[in-house]
């Protein structure tokens, strides 16, 4: 998984906007550790450290949108989705578990966006 395998572009933009709008500081510091994690996605060469890397940020995009504000939200059909592929990564392999890298990505978006979004009172 290397930069071109996972651009991250969706996810990113959202983290950026969460980073820059948030008026909690801890909201901002989990954008900020979003980001971060897309970078070790990008710089992952080799599938052991893709797969670690996709773990921290799965976990990054969870404390960024907040674990009471996902189960809170857990009809949301992104929410549903994303709390699932957090729940079937535990124990098994991401590689296996994880969408494909497109899908991957507007997925997390979405979750950011719907937990910090401009239409949220949620930051």
């Amino acid at each position: 998984m290397g930069t071109t395998a996972m651009p991250l572009v969706k996810t990113e933009t959202a983290a950026d906007y969460v980073g820059r709008t948030a008026r909690s500081p801890l909201t901002r510091k989990h954008a900020a550790d979003v980001q971060r994690a897309i970078a070790v996605c990008r710089a992952a060469d080799d599938a052991a450290d893709a797969e670690a890397a996709l773990g921290g940020l799965l976990e990054a995009v969870a404390e960024c949108a907040g674990r009471a504000w996902l189960k809170a939200n857990s009809d949301d059909p992104d929410v549903a989705r994303f709390s699932a592929l957090m729940e079937g990564s535990i124990g098994a392999s991401l590689a296996t578990a994880a969408p494909e890298a497109g899908e991957l990505d507007e997925l997390l978006a979405a979750v950011l966006w719907a937990a910090h979004g401009p239409q949220s009172a949620a930051t």
